[in-house]
């Protein structure tokens, strides 16, 4: 999915739409957006209605931080 959706939208209407345990196919598809393309890449009204998503961002930045810290090593 994630090779044949590069527009994100289009990527997570059909992730969770495509049968079986959508909630989990989905979940991995927006990680993965999230990941490779920033949250910007994410589209907004997702962003206001995450649950814990301070936690969730700040989690993010640390992430970043020691994977950045360990590359410059």
């Amino acid at each position: 999915l994630i090779s044949r959706y590069s527009h994100p939208p289009d990527l997570l209407t059909v992730s969770a739409n495509t049968g079986g345990n959508t909630d989990t196919i989905a979940l991995i598809c927006g990680a993965y957006l999230g990941a490779a393309k920033g949250m910007d890449a994410l589209p907004e009204d997702l962003i206001k209605g995450l649950e814990d998503r301070d936690r969730i961002e700040l989690l993010g930045q640390r992430l970043h931080m020691l994977y950045s810290h360990k590359a410059g090593a």
